[in-house]
């Protein structure tokens, strides 16, 4: 993702948090929003845009994502064993396919 993009999401993003239920109730209120440590979530742009509609970025270490996420302490790991499987299996197909291509070809 770059920058620009970053960009072009924070005003939508940020227009649809404070569209939230509760929250549009709540104008005064800050929103926090914890974000991985990508680097264009530190875009100043960006941080601006949500500044501007009272919600606090906090960046999380690059390094503790996978400690603070549950998607990627629980889900994630479990995503992934499936992944390598399916994964698995196509590279055997797909080499076997081109295993008898070449003989044939021959």
């Amino acid at each position: 993702m770059t920058d620009e993009t970053w960009i072009d999401i924070a005003t939508t993003l940020a227009e649809g948090i404070r569209a939230m239920p509760i929250v549009v109730d709540h104008p005064d209120w800050w929103f926090v929003m914890f974000l991985d440590g990508y680097v264009s979530h530190l875009n100043p742009q960006a941080l601006e845009i949500y500044a501007n509609h009272k919600i606090l970025c906090v960046k999380e270490e690059g390094d503790a994502s996978d400690t603070n996420q549950s998607y990627d302490r629980h889900v994630a790991k479990a995503d992934k064993n499936i992944i390598r499987k399916s994964l698995g299996s196509a590279r055997t197909t797909i080499s076997q396919n081109i295993s008898i291509r070449t003989f044939s070809s021959v």
